[in-house]
C-alpha cells in the first residue's frame, strides 16, 4: 500500500509505504515514511515521520502490535 500527501502551507510532501507479509503464523507490517521539502533550502519539516506514525496508528487500530 502506498499513499502520498502534499502540504501546501509548507510546500513539502510525505509518502508512506506499508508492506504486509505473512509467514503462515504471523502477519507482519513494515512502514516506511519518506518526504521532501520545497523552496530554497528543501526542508521537509518532519512530515515523513508524522505520516509514518499515522500509518502505525492505523495498523494498531486494526489489531497489529508493535514488536
Amino acid at each position: 500500500m502506498v499513499a502520498e500527501s502534499y502540504y501546501f502551507r509548507s510546500e513539502n510532501y510525505a509518502s508512506i509505504s506499508i508492506m504486509l507479509t505473512d509467514d503462515g503464523d504471523v502477519l507482519k507490517a513494515v512502514i516506511v515514511g519518506a518526504g521532501g521539502g520545497g523552496g530554497l533550502f528543501n526542508v521537509g519539516w518532519g512530515a515523513n515521520s508524522n505520516y509514518a506514525y499515522r500509518g502505525e496508528e492505523l495498523l494498531a487500530a486494526l489489531g497489529f502490535e508493535m514488536v
